[in-house]
This record gives C-alpha cells, sequence and structure tokens, in this order.
C-alpha cells in the first residue's frame, strides 16, 4: 500500500460507521489545512470536492469549521 492509499475495510459498515468515518475525515482535512477551506492548499482541495459542497457537508453534519 502507498502511504497515500487507505487501508481496505474489510467489514460492512452501518450507516451510523459511515456517518461517523465521514465526519472523521472532513475534520482531519480541515486540521490538516488549518482550517482553510478553499484554495490550493484548502480542505475541499485534499478531499476532492468542491469548496461550497465541503461547506454544505460541514453545516449538514454540524461540524464548526
Amino acid at each position: 500500500i502507498q502511504h497515500n492509499q487507505a487501508v481496505a475495510i474489510e467489514q460492512v459498515l452501518t450507516i451510523q460507521q459511515l456517518k461517523q468515518l465521514e465526519m472523521t475525515n472532513l475534520q482531519l482535512a480541515i486540521k490538516q489545512c488549518e482550517g482553510k477551506i478553499f484554495g490550493d492548499e484548502g480542505a475541499a482541495k485534499c478531499l476532492g470536492i468542491n469548496p461550497t459542497t465541503l461547506i454544505s457537508k460541514l453545516k449538514k453534519l454540524g461540524i464548526e469549521y
């Protein structure tokens, strides 16, 4: 496995577990990007999603940024 690849999950996750995994991943991206959402060094770019999509996800999940 390369450094940037995630380890394969070999068990079925519940919807709640998937939601928690997504929340943890989003929080980690924001932390690693020092709270920056937009731009080349922002969390959205790191996650490979549009910044407005990231903001919508954060609001939906109740994550402060």
